[in-house]
């Protein structure tokens, strides 16, 4: 599911819904996200785009680029992440993109961008995972992003 490669991916909502961080860290999480078979409607199944200030970026094992973000004004956190492009052949050129912009923007200092991406619930990891927002929300994939 955080690839946008399983079957449900071809019926999500395109139509962006502009939100902030705080919104989305506000949200009741499901009780153990990780044992759940399909999408949480409507946060993961809805494309959202928040104003965040990128803090920093870092490439994961998995070869995905986990970004942190903080909402410009009340400085609460969240994580997006961009897929490896290897992961799906389908979407190689949109990771391709993101991630060679946020590449760009790294010698910028904590510049604001407009992400936009699917919600998704992660497991809360809990101390130390400085960045996570309380609830796990996630902006997972982030498919766009932009000064």
């Amino acid at each position: 599911m955080k690839t946008l490669a399983d079957p449900a991916a071809k019926t999500l909502t395109t139509a962006v819904a502009p939100t902030t961080i705080d919104d989305l860290s506000a949200l009741k999480p499901p009780a153990n996200p990780d044992s759940l078979p399909d999408r949480i409607a409507p946060v993961e199944t809805t494309l959202w785009s928040v104003r965040a200030r990128l803090l920093a970026y870092w490439v994961e094992s998995d070869s995905d680029y986990h970004l942190l973000l903080a909402d410009p004004h009340s400085g609460k956190t969240l994580y997006g992440e961009i897929p490896s492009p290897d992961c799906v052949q389908s979407r190689q050129s949109t990771y391709t993109r993101e991630r060679a912009y946020v590449d760009a923007l790294g010698g910028h200092a904590a510049p604001i961008v407009t992400v936009a991406g699917y919600g998704f619930f992660d497991h809360v990891r809990g101390f130390p995972d400085v960045g996570q927002a309380p609830n796990g929300i996630e902006i997972h994939p982030a498919l766009r992003i932009a000064r």
